[in-house]
């Protein structure tokens, strides 16, 4: 279903990496992980990757290491998840982080990081 809503919208190369990924057959879980490896795998490959929900899957599956490096990209690109940080629930799994607060310091404190 991914693979099909991908080409539709116009990443059929993003499409391609996940085909050529093993189909997942351990649960969603294990499905969301690989989709996630292959986001990783994808977005080295361009220069300016659009995050998407990169950081909140990543979140969700427990990795705060690397739900912070998507997230501070997310910051970079401005991207659309950054003015929800302080209210989205979605971000729950990152809150009692020192990193976190952290974030949402330097977002609010820099006007040219910050999206109104």
């Amino acid at each position: 279903m991914w693979e099909r809503c991908l080409t539709v919208y116009g990443r059929p190369d993003f499409a391609n990496v996940l085909s050529a990924k093993r189909r997942p057959t351990g649960g969603p879980r294990f499905a969301l992980e690989e989709w996630m490896r292959a986001v990783e795998e994808y977005s080295s490959q361009l220069r300016r990757f659009a995050v998407g929900m990169a950081p909140s899957l990543t979140a969700a599956l427990g990795n705060k290491d690397r739900a912070f490096v998507w997230l501070d990209k997310a910051v970079e690109q401005r991207n659309w998840c950054v003015p929800f940080l302080r209210r989205d629930n979605v971000w729950n799994p990152l809150r009692t982080d020192p990193r976190f607060k952290s974030l949402l310091r330097r977002v609010w404190a820099s006007p040219s990081i910050r999206m109104n």
